[in-house]
């Protein structure tokens, strides 16, 4: 099923996602640890976003609640299908064998234009982080080894 382009700025669109067993496969062999930029799931949205819009800087972002896209200049929101939720689970508990790969779709709304942000605005950002810093915070980015730790409300799935 051919994926058409959706207009920039469009209020809503679709996009037919097939993951492949061998990003399944890779994502196994790394003993069970899915790196968010090497999960099956981001790995076919991507390259649908890339056939979409060529060269362009895409960022996906997958989760077992929504996945997250900037199109064409704007932050796209879609619900994570119940399977797909089930299957990041499955995989998280090492139950290899019960992951289900197939072919789904993706009904994207849109939530903003994307803005450049502003030199204020930036400053107002790394001052509150210089402060988080001398206050004692860990401000390395958390890194989890399991969407079950980063999505603790859906882990009643499996």
């Amino acid at each position: 099923m051919a994926n058409r382009k959706p207009k920039a700025g469009a209020r809503n669109f679709s996009i037919t996602v097939v993951p492949t067993r061998d990003a399944l496969n890779k994502a196994i062999e790394l003993n069970g640890y899915c790196d968010p930029t090497k999960c099956w799931h981001f790995v076919a949205i991507f390259a649908v976003l890339e056939l979409l819009e060529p060269g362009a800087r895409h960022m996906v972002k997958v989760d077992a609640g929504h996945v997250k896209v900037n199109y064409c200049g704007y932050k796209y929101i879609a619900d994570t299908p119940v399977f797909v939720k089930r299957s990041l689970m499955l995989f998280d508990l090492g139950r290899y064998d019960e992951v289900v790969v197939r072919r789904y779709i993706l009904r994207f709304r849109r939530l903003y234009k994307i803005t450049k942000m502003t030199r204020e605005r930036k400053d107002q950002i790394n001052a509150a982080r210089n402060a988080r810093i001398a206050a004692g915070s860990d401000e390395r980015q958390r890194r989890y080894s399991c969407i079950r730790k980063r999505v603790e409300g859906f882990s009643g799935i499996v």
